[in-house]
């Protein structure tokens, strides 16, 4: 995906530094990141800002994140 993100190259909670989108969903973006201190590739899956305000939808990308773990 070639489109420009805010996101890429920013870090998350001092841990995960944002590489690349690698796709988009209902909920949310997944990227592909770094784990910092363990040079590691993870999948860093991110809330869309305008469902981050209903609880239920938090807990529901919350539940997902679980089940993908």
């Amino acid at each position: 995906m070639t489109e420009s993100d805010p996101l890429i190259g920013r870090e998350f909670a001092g841990r995960y530094r944002v590489e690349q989108l690698i796709g988009k969903g209902g909920m949310g973006h997944v990227y592909m990141a770094t784990h910092v201190s363990m040079d590691k590739r993870v999948a860093l899956k991110v809330l869309a800002p305008a469902l981050a305000g209903d609880p239920e939808n938090a807990d529901r990308f919350e539940r997902e994140a679980a089940a993908s773990a």
